[in-house]
């Protein structure tokens, strides 16, 4: 499976663009683009526009990967995989969420919120609206039909 136009448009807002690479408080590697991280990334470049959608195919494909290593127990929908790719884009992969396939999907939907805390453990407010919008299009149904409107409000609530 692969993730939807919708789905590709959802990780690049909520990671943004950047052109030149920067360094995260505490991190050893750079970043650039829609949040690609790499040791190999040269800090004095502007980046094009070009090898920044590389990266981000890259990334994309690493994290599709993840999440359809659960398909088979899962049977993810076009919503729900979008979501997990989502959410691994950020954390880096479902395993956890998932408790490597122990999890219903219950019980994942529980857990989903609980990804919202820096390094330090403090509830970031941004990152609370990304998984609110994650687990929305989760549990939105493929042909409910509703799923424009539910991300629509909730992109509202995370421009505030």
């Amino acid at each position: 499976m692969k993730t939807s136009e919708r789905g590709q448009e959802l990780i690049k807002t909520f990671e943004g663009l950047k052109y030149k690479p920067y360094k995260l408080a505490g991190e050893s590697n750079y970043t650039v683009g829609y949040g690609h991280v790499s040791p190999n990334l040269n800090p004095n470049k502007r980046y094009s526009k070009k090898e920044i959608e590389a990266f981000f195919e890259e990334d994309l494909q690493k994290f599709e990967a993840n999440v359809s290593r659960y398909d088979k127990l899962y049977h993810w929908n076009a919503n729900e995989f979008d979501a997990l790719v989502c959410f691994a884009y950020n954390i880096g992969a479902i395993d956890s969420l998932v408790a490597k396939g122990k999890r219903s999907r219950a019980e994942i939907e529980y857990y989903w919120l609980r990804y919202c805390r820096d390094s330090r453990g403090v509830i970031l407010e941004g990152l609370s609206n990304r998984r609110k919008i994650e687990l929305e299009l989760f549990k939105t149904p493929v042909s409910s039909g509703l799923l424009e409107d539910s991300l629509e409000a909730l992109y509202h609530v995370e421009e505030k």
